[in-house]
């Protein structure tokens, strides 16, 4: 019996061993994925950022379009934009169409 009873304590001891050797590593995986998610908020922060100063420039292109009357700055909104989306933002702001937008709204539909 005494030597079950040391076999079980053996056991014991080396189960509640093995068992903090799995907590530290929990702890060291959770760690990680915190670090992981706080970069994925970065990340997420930055892209956002990124989407208004891209809209904030595609809105400029298409306002200096319509002042300057420049093809070359049409073709970059239109790049930046995509047709329809340029054509909305000149319908929006109330903008004539030129022929050449009407060209591509026909196209369009």
């Amino acid at each position: 019996m005494c030597k079950e009873a040391a076999n079980e304590h053996c056991n014991a001891i080396a189960l509640g061993n093995e068992n903090k050797a799995l907590m530290e590593e929990l702890a060291s995986v959770k760690e990680e994925l915190s670090e992981r998610e706080r970069t994925c908020d970065s990340l997420r922060s930055f892209k956002a950022e990124k989407i208004v100063e891209h809209d904030e420039m595609a809105e400029f292109l298409v306002e200096q379009t319509e002042k300057q009357s420049a093809a070359d700055i049409r073709a970059k909104a239109i790049e930046m934009l995509g047709a329809s989306g340029y054509l909305r933002k000149k319908i929006e702001k109330g903008y004539d169409l030129w022929v050449v937008d009407r060209e591509l709204l026909m196209a369009l539909l």
